[in-house]
């Protein structure tokens, strides 16, 4: 992805979470020589705004305080709309820290509460009577002043409203993000997080402002991205959601529940996300290798099964997602973290965890929704691994078992993109690891995915093609010729030559190549000749000797030499 989709990915995250693959191992503009690099280059990302909003049901709703000695009277939304507005002014305005918190819950009530079966749907809008209440408020000049009660003196008297004002922060964060913003709401939910004891046990503002920030981290307000990326590194965010979540994985086994984990999780991974993608010229001194050693702690920690909440799923999900944003880099270093061995040789590694997943979303029966949520970043952090140029990283992934999965999903329109180029990654890899694959039955399954499989499959499967006649034995390009994979190259290109020309032009490029090196068994001029002729190879590229580029021209003469036997143009 270029720097210009990255920015604009920052500002608008509008794009669906289905994005499959549009690149293998080169780009079309790449010419073609004797070594082929991998890539983990996904056009699309996760981008999501439609988040489901978990966190508002994690069991922080404030509680009401009553230690003032005042009645609190929630005000419910079955009031008159006049009555509620004006009850609800009244409050946030009066100097009575009960009202105020009685005003701060009646907003919460109007906010979805979900159940988990509910969640499983993209987030729904807010109710029409939050929406009612939103012009009066602002026109009031309220929203600051709720703002003003998420940083209110830390006393055990109003820790319920500062945690039901930092709520109504969170839930406004997702429908009025400029006017947060400028209202200077990061630096205060940052302060809450610099600032407040995280109490597992009780109500804590730390959770909805760990929500709050990471909903503002990706909403498409119009503002200035630069302004939050900014505040982040000054704030030293991304350290303080570190220990925080590092403290919430040490006390899961005796004072709280994976639910508790969610916000900051949440947080943690969409921030990562933002860490990424920076605009131009904004720089982040950001720990990025504590930060993925700490997803990956949390993808250790959190095993999921058929019976797993989806809780539980989401919290695996979108720390997933996070370890996908700190690799696709490419960095080495972050790859040996991820596939590092534990210390035990019995515990599962990162990406033994990864591939269950990946086994578990294929699975039927209960809670199969929810699991499948799971593919599509299990499969893009394997991808990412893959990519790598260190064998061993690959050997790890195939180590874990990964290709009898791969198998089951890659003509599976939704999965094609994503399976075909990691399966593509991995044929960039050493003859062994391509053995691999042809033990796996993937050649079969790579000419079926020409023959009938999704345009994003079929342009992932050329460059598995090419990887294998650049670097591949000769026995699995044999395999290959013979079995049709020209006329299903050539098929391709007449459905889709502006995609496809360059990249197909190398896969044929480099099969003849392979003919004329030493020691090759196509030691007969006449079969080769066969298979270009037959496969319509020679007649489909013909229409292209007045391409525009000159290396794509060079090479298709050189091939239509070669099948129409003009040796003395065989030096190319």
């Amino acid at each position: 992805m270029d720097q210009s989709a990255q920015e604009s990915e920052l500002e608008g995250y509008n794009s669906a979470e289905s994005t499959p693959p549009e690149s293998g191992c080169t780009t079309q503009d790449e010419v073609v020589d004797d070594t082929f690099i991998k890539s983990n280059n996904l056009e699309e990302d996760e981008p999501t705004t439609q988040q489901p909003d978990a966190a508002v049901t994690t069991g922080s709703k404030p509680q009401i305080d009553s230690s003032s000695g005042h009645e609190s009277v929630l005000l419910h939304p079955s009031s008159s709309s006049a009555d509620l507005v004006h009850n609800i002014i009244q409050g946030i305005k009066s100097d009575d820290p009960t009202l105020q918190l009685t005003a701060c819950q009646s907003l919460l009530l109007t906010t979805p509460q979900k159940s988990e079966s509910s969640l499983s749907s993209s987030t729904a809008s807010l109710p029409s009577i939050l929406n009612s209440l939103l012009d009066p408020i602002i026109e009031a000049g309220l929203v600051g002043q709720i703002l003003g009660f998420t940083t209110s003196s830390p006393s055990s008297s109003s820790s319920s409203l500062r945690t039901a004002a930092a709520w109504v922060v969170a839930s406004l964060a997702r429908i009025e993000s400029k006017l947060l913003v400028d209202k200077g709401a990061i630096p205060k939910l940052i302060q809450i997080l610099t600032a407040e004891r995280l109490d597992l046990t009780n109500a804590s503002p730390v959770i909805p402002a760990a929500y709050g920030l990471s909903v503002l981290a990706i909403t498409s307000g119009g503002y200035d991205k630069r302004l939050f990326v900014n505040e982040i590194r000054d704030g030293g965010v991304i350290p303080i959601l570190r220990s925080r979540v590092r403290h919430v994985l040490d006390e899961m086994s005796t004072t709280t529940s994976n639910g508790d984990l969610y916000p900051l999780l949440l947080a943690l991974t969409r921030l990562a996300k933002s860490v990424c993608y920076v605009p131009k010229n904004v720089k982040i001194t950001t720990d990025r290798m504590s930060l993925l050693k700490t997803l990956c702690d949390i993808c250790a920690r959190v095993r999921i099964d058929e019976n797993s909440s989806w809780t539980e799923v989401d919290i695996l999900y979108h720390a997933t997602w996070g370890l996908y944003y700190l690799t696709k880099t490419g960095r080495e270093d972050a790859m040996d973290v991820l596939v590092r061995r534990n210390e035990d040789n019995e515990s599962p590694t990162i990406i033994q965890n990864l591939v269950h997943g990946v086994a578990l979303a294929q699975r039927d029966g209960q809670n199969h929704h929810l699991r499948q949520r799971l593919l599509r970043p299990c499969l893009n952090v394997i991808g990412n691994v893959v990519s790598s140029t260190v064998d061993v990283h690959t050997d790890i992934v195939l180590e874990c078992g990964v290709l009898p999965h791969l198998n089951r999903l890659m003509l599976e329109a939704e999965w094609t993109g994503e399976v075909n180029w990691i399966v593509s990654n991995i044929a960039a890899g050493n003859v062994t690891q391509k053995e691999e694959l042809f033990q796996a039955g993937f050649f079969p399954l790579l000419l079926d995915v020409f023959r009938s499989g999704s345009l994003p499959g079929r342009k992932e499967a050329v460059f598995t093609v090419v990887n294998i006649m650049d670097k591949g034995s000769l026995a699995h390009k044999e395999w290959l010729v013979n079995n049709g994979v020209l006329s299903l190259l050539i098929q391709l290109v007449k459905e889709h030559p502006d995609l496809v020309l360059v990249n197909v032009l190398d896969a044929i490029y480099l099969f003849v190549k392979s003919f004329r090196s030493p020691n090759n068994s196509l030691d007969d001029e006449d079969i080769l000749q066969r298979h270009l002729n037959e496969s319509g190879v020679l007649v489909e590229l013909s229409k292209f000797q007045d391409h525009e580029d000159d290396e794509v021209t060079n090479r298709i003469d050189y091939i239509l030499d070669v099948g129409l036997n003009n040796s003395n143009n065989w030096n190319i």
